[in-house]
């Protein structure tokens, strides 16, 4: 490890030499004092082409960024910390105990990382690379050429392009100061304020909060405050300040300067309806309503404060009650990108226990339902990627390793930024962050140093690794999207979306779940996927195996488990000759299933007796996941030539090859009665096509049957895509004669198998049917 101290470096070192900075902002020996001309010219006229220079450089430089020791963030006070100067740092070290003073002299170039070149107080200058700055509390607010601020316990490394700079990598390391803080040295000062008042530090303000710098609007008001006043003047600046809190997206703080003002009528309904709104954003709906509840007692015509109760109450509703308007929600998500739900979080029936050997759970606190809500939660964070490619580049777009690590990265950085900016704007969130599983790292005690959070990012990168949900947009949109057999997402919206749900990462892993989580934007829905009794802990499958036929997949050594469940015991406990005769009797079978012309061959039956031969638990025990799409697939083809009892027969089987204990429901020589489910099996998302072909061939062959095969086929889409509203509306308007039962066909069929059948008669019940 290199430790080269600045202070030995030849006399000839250019800090910026391979940054791609022009020259007139370079660093020499000869110019590093704040007076002399050269200098003066860079800080004047910066010129659009330091930005565009810049950028180059920046990309370089991210992908050197990220290989640093992970090292804790600075929780000392920035008045504990003793100044270093850039020619005193030392090459790979932390720096502990000391903080650089230093301004940007160029704009700042915001891309994946912010990158500047920044110099300090005695002329030597070095580019510099934020990650992860909140956007709010200082990039974009007051972050320009000129900015004056703190990077506290500073590392130095070199880039990959051969030079050095500064990398930060915890926001809370950095520090933003105003143009008036005591740190600025003299010389640097562009504006001096003779005799301030309160009067000028509020004007100032004002300009600032007009400019959209809500950052050093707030400090000029909190400068202003410092002077003696009157209490309708404090008031008014408490006003202002909360006003330039909220604009940041700080409600935390505007509660708090809100709640010291006193009941002044000019600022009292104003105060009233920003402290409800920022209430409304922390989504504590209650006090929300209780305080618009008090306004419009008091100011009954107040339009923002009606329209914003009403909106509270809806999510009272949802966050009590579990009263969602998913209809709405679905049409609303269409028009959204990213797809950020207006909805508040229901609790159902379940509870965080400890488990007796994988950490924290959730548990039923009652026994509930197949198709029960147990949870909807909106996300903690959540990022959405979107795809510019035309619907042809979509269609034949290769998903490449390439693709699918670059997406991954890429959601994992958003989700990692959105996570680290909830917690800066807003401090009470912490504690939720911090209750995100995180393994075996340990984080850090103190929680907040300069009245600033501490956020330790590496420990959030942990936490997005461990705890990130990769989710479709729309959980709808897949079930349409398998239900006609096409994938209208991108590749890079099926692999870069994902969000943070708190509550939701508590849920262990099986590869048979009790559960099925769905989404409709940032909104994570959770209901039973089969009846779960009382203190039962809840799962649902992390990553879908592919088959039940290949030892050790899927891998969960990420997560640090390897899984017990059912099914993956009885992998581990099947000698492996018989998984390679499964695997080689499914590839076969599949051949034939997608011809329905081959479907008479006797040895395709032969095949499927084998593949069934080498399981040697019931299929309520074990799903046979090998098989079911196989005989899915041959009732799908019996359902387009229009042979009902065929696609009853295998319809049936392919559900009772999931684990769904079935009576009834045959027809011609089969089990008599109606079809009844005793028991749910494992859930997919073919399930609700599996039932709504059955309810299709019941119509001609046994009416009767078709309404509650159509019950179950509506039941099945609210475990899959969260709910039940757009059933009629997905599934109604896409029956196509393709999947439903022909007079022909049905006649065909019986001459076939060799039954008796009055042709009257089924003409008639054709009729009916259709």
């Amino acid at each position: 490890m290199c430790r080269q101290a600045f202070g030995s470096r030849p006399t000839d070192l250019n800090l910026c030499e391979g940054l791609n900075v022009p020259q007139d902002v370079q660093t020499t020996n000869d110019s590093r004092h704040f007076g002399d001309t050269q200098q003066e010219a860079t800080l004047s006229n910066p010129g659009p082409e330091v930005y565009s220079t810049l950028k180059p450089s920046t990309e370089t430089s991210l992908q050197s960024g990220s290989l640093i020791p992970p090292e804790y963030p600075c929780t000392k006070p920035l008045e504990d910390l003793k100044k270093i100067l850039l020619k005193d740092l030392v090459f790979e070290s932390h720096h502990r105990g000391f903080y650089l003073l230093a301004r940007t002299i160029t704009a700042p170039v915001f891309s994946k990382l912010v990158s500047a070149v920044i110099e300090d107080e005695e002329g030597d200058r070095i580019h510099v690379l934020l990650s992860h700055q909140p956007t709010k509390l200082s990039l974009g607010n007051g972050f320009e050429k000129g900015t004056l601020f703190v990077v506290k316990e500073p590392y130095l490394k070199w880039m990959d392009n051969g030079h050095c700079g500064i990398r930060v990598d915890h926001p809370s390391d950095v520090k933003y100061l105003s143009p008036y803080d005591e740190l600025m040295p003299e010389e640097w000062r562009e504006e001096h304020m003779e005799h301030p008042t309160i009067h000028t530090w509020k004007a100032k303000g004002d300009c600032y909060s007009e400019e959209g710098k809500g950052r050093l609007a707030i400090e000029c008001y909190s400068k202003a405050l410092e002077f003696p006043a009157t209490e309708k003047e404090a008031n008014q600046i408490k006003f202002l300040r909360s006003l330039s809190y909220f604009n940041l997206g700080c409600f935390d703080a505007v509660l708090s300067e809100l709640d010291s003002l006193p009941t002044d009528p000019e600022f009292y309904e104003k105060a009233l309806v920003y402290k409800s709104e920022a209430l409304y954003n922390l989504q504590r709906y209650r006090e929300c309503t209780d305080i618009l509840k008090l306004c419009l007692k008091e100011h009954p015509q107040n339009s923002d404060a009606k329209t914003l109760f009403s909106r509270a109450i809806g999510r009272l509703l949802e966050q009590e009650h579990g009263k969602y308007k998913f209809k709405q929600m679905q049409h609303d998500s269409q028009k959204k990108a990213p797809p950020i739900m207006d909805c508040a979080t229901y609790m159902g029936p379940v509870k965080i226990e400890q488990t007796d050997s994988r950490g924290r759970g959730v548990f039923t606190t009652t026994a509930v339902k197949a198709g029960d809500l147990l949870l909807c939660e909106k996300a903690f964070a959540y990022t959405f990627a979107t795809s510019t490619k035309s619907d042809q580049e979509q269609k034949t777009a290769i998903p490449t390793m390439e693709t699918f690590k670059a997406a991954q990265r890429q959601a994992h950085n958003m989700l990692a930024r959105q996570a680290t900016n909830r917690v800066f704007q807003n401090p009470s969130l912490l504690p939720i962050l911090k209750d995100f599983y995180h393994g075996s790292y340990i984080p850090l005690e103190t929680s907040f140093v300069d009245g600033t959070p501490i956020v330790d990012m590496f420990l959030v990168h942990r936490i997005v690794a461990l705890n990130g949900l990769g989710c479709p947009g729309s959980s709808r949109q897949c079930q349409q999207d398998l239900s006609m057999e096409q994938n209208k997402s991108s590749i890079e919206e099926q692999l870069g979306t994902g969000g943070l749900w708190p509550f939701a990462s508590h849920i262990n892993h099986s590869c048979w779940g009790n559960t099925w989580r769905s989404f409709i934007g940032d909104m994570l829905i959770l209901r039973a996927a089969t009846d779960i009794p009382a203190n039962t802990e809840l799962t649902f499958c992390y990553r879908v195996p592919e088959l039940d036929s290949v030892k050790g997949e899927p891998d969960f050594s990420n997560w640090g488990f390897k899984c017990d469940c059912p099914i993956c015991n009885n992998i581990q406990s099947t000698d492996d000759n018989v998984l390679a005769e499964r695997l080689r009797l499914r590839a076969r079978v599949a051949e034939y299933a997608k011809d329905p012309r081959r479907l008479k061959f006797s040895k395709l039956n032969v095949d499927i007796v084998n593949i069934e031969r080498t399981y040697f638990e019931p299929a309520f025990r074990m799903p046979r996941r090998s098989l079911w799409d196989i005989y899915f697939a041959i009732a799908r083809s019996y359902a387009r030539v229009g042979w009902s009892l065929h696609t009853i027969e295998f319809s049936i089987k392919a559900l009772a090859s999931l684990g769904f204990l079935i009576t009834g429901g045959g027809v011609y020589g089969s089990p008599p009665g109606e079809i009844f489910v005793q028991r749910w099996g494992l859930m997919v998302q073919a399930a609700v096509d599996i039932w709504m072909m059955l309810s299709r061939a019941y119509q001609l062959v046994e009416p009767k049957f078709e309404r509650k095969a159509k019950k179950y086929a509506k039941l099945a889409y609210k475990i899959l895509v969260g709910e039940d509203e757009t059933f009629e509306e997905t599934y109604e308007k896409k029956a196509s004669s393709a999947d439903g039962p022909t007079l022909v066909g049905l006649i065909t069929e019986l001459k076939e198998m060799g039954v008796p059948f009055d042709a009257n008669e089924l003409q008639q019940r054709f009729l009916a049917g259709a």
